[in-house]
């Protein structure tokens, strides 16, 4: 046979032919005895000729037929090629929020992990990082630690097989930024041992995927504000004379939750 091109397929990194027996000029002709010599990407020698089960390697394979038939012998050559076009299959993790105290301006995301796999094999993995700020940033996929700013940060993974074949995937991390109102004193009504608190909303990013607010008030009175949505705010109570924390939780859009706290005194 001539020159010949197979190709991987989705599960393996060879590729068979049952196509590649020899033909002979004379139609009687049987020989005595029959080899295949395999060299190059693939290394063997076969009794007879090649046939279905004969694995070949990804890459350039030659193959030498050797007939004997009354001490005569025929030799004839030919290049088995495998190809492999299959595309690295390559998954990024769903878009999410985390949501940030405003001191932390950068933020270590440890939860970096897509999924990356091939018929034959990764060349190469890595990251392209667009942060919320406008930076950019670029490493392997291995990285155990990817530091994000606040805003949206996208991340772009692109994976190559060992042939060129590429795949890529973009997950996408916004991280929101808020902070408690800070510490305070606040005075008494006249005549009343109570005081009205004030300038006690929480601050947070605008326009930001925040979907709830609610706080606690722990001290000498305690009790629990949780109306939906972003409007619960600490401000205008009125409490009594004492030390209390106050305790601001928000909710992101993809359910993850964090707090921070502040001490006030009447």
């Amino acid at each position: 046979p001539g020159d010949t091109v197979l190709y991987t397929s989705d599960s393996t990194c060879f590729a068979s032919s049952n196509r590649l027996a020899p033909s002979f000029t004379e139609m009687d002709y049987v020989p005595e005895s029959f080899v295949s010599i395999l060299s190059g990407a693939t290394v063997d020698t076969i009794s007879g000729a090649v046939d279905g089960s004969v694995e070949f390697n990804l890459g350039t394979t030659n193959v030498e037929y050797i007939s004997v038939n009354n001490n005569d012998t025929l030799r004839c050559d030919f290049e088995v090629t495998v190809l492999d076009t299959i595309a690295p299959e390559l998954i990024c993790q769903d878009d999410a929020s985390i949501l940030v105290p405003f001191i932390q301006d950068r933020y270590s995301y440890t939860g970096y992990a897509p999924g990356i796999s091939d018929n034959c094999g990764i060349d190469s993995s890595y990251y392209v990082l667009t942060r919320g700020d406008g930076s950019l940033d670029t490493a392997s996929t291995d990285s155990v630690s990817i530091e994000l700013s606040r805003g949206v940060n996208e991340i772009l993974t692109i994976a190559q097989d060992e042939s060129g074949n590429r795949d890529s995937c973009i997950q996408r991390i916004s991280v929101v930024g808020f902070e408690c109102p800070e510490n305070a004193v606040f005075n008494n009504q006249p005549g009343q041992c109570s005081g009205i608190t004030e300038n006690l909303d929480l601050d947070f990013d605008p326009d930001s995927l925040i979907s709830d607010i609610f706080y606690s008030v722990t001290g000498d009175t305690s009790y629990i504000v949780n109306e939906p949505g972003l409007e619960d705010s600490a401000s205008g109570d009125t409490l009594p004379v004492g030390n209390y924390e106050i305790t601001y939780t928000v909710v992101s859009t993809g359910g993850d939750s964090s707090s921070c706290t502040s001490f006030i005194r009447v």
